[in-house]
Formats: structure tokens, sequence, C-alpha cells
């Protein structure tokens, strides 16, 4: 349910500010928020040049610009089709931590991957039957 609201809650907002603005505030507020909420003050990270280096990494690539890219994504496919396409990212790096890293594959990992795609699949037809009953009514 959170990852279909991930996905469905700032399409309005990108639309009416655009991508930027909206990823920008979304970070900006979780920027300020988290660390209050995990109490980041009592943590030390020694600010060593791979350290500063491994930190604008996350923040930059791998934070700020998927979310960015995956926004306008979403905002070019429209959310189902972004949703579904977003859906393999999870199950792709369990099988790439699988034959890269060499970790274990579960039964469970497998249940998660089927229930990950079903609840997609579910939020779409749900989208596809009111989009349908929409366009007849017109």
């Amino acid at each position: 349910m959170t990852y279909a609201l991930y996905i469905l809650l700032p399409a309005k907002a990108i639309e009416k500010w655009g991508s930027l603005i909206v990823i920008g505030l979304g970070m900006l507020l979780g920027g300020l928020v988290f660390p209050i909420a995990i109490q980041a003050w009592k943590y030390k990270l020694p600010l060593t040049g791979g350290n500063l280096l491994a930190l604008f990494g996350l923040v930059f690539i791998g934070t700020l610009f998927a979310y960015t890219i995956f926004l306008k994504g979403t905002a070019m496919v429209g959310a189902v089709k972004g949703s579904l396409l977003a859906s393999v990212e999870p199950v792709t790096s369990v099988i790439l931590t699988v034959l890269i890293m060499g970790d274990r594959f579960f039964a469970i990992d497998v249940v998660g991957m089927i229930l990950i795609v079903l609840a997609v699949i579910i939020i779409s037809l749900k989208n596809l039957v009111a989009l349908t009953k929409e366009k007849i009514q017109r």
C-alpha cells in the first residue's frame, strides 16, 4: 500500500509545480525530520575523503537523481505503468544479489517477489477498470 502511495500521491503536485520542486521539497522535509527522528547527533562519522564521496554518491546519484528520473518516467507513462515497471526493481535486486554477491535464494524470496508483482497488478487492474468505466460514461 505504501508503495502505491509513493507513486500516486505526488502525481497532482508534480502536474502543478513540476517534479524538481516536489522532489526538492520532499527531500528537504525528509532531510530535516529524519535526522531528528533517529537522533543523528549520536553517531560519529569520520569525515574522510572516501566517506564524503560515498555520502555524495548516496545523496545525489542513489537518491536525488534516481527519484527524479523515476518520477519523470512515471509522469511520462502514467502511474499504473510506472508502478508496474518499478515493481521489477526489487525482483532484479534479489536476482543480482544472488548472481553477483553469491547470496542464498530462499523460498520466502520467491514468495515476496510474487506478492510484490501481484499487489501492483491488482492495483493496476482496479485503476484500469475505473478508467474503462470513466471512458464508457463519456
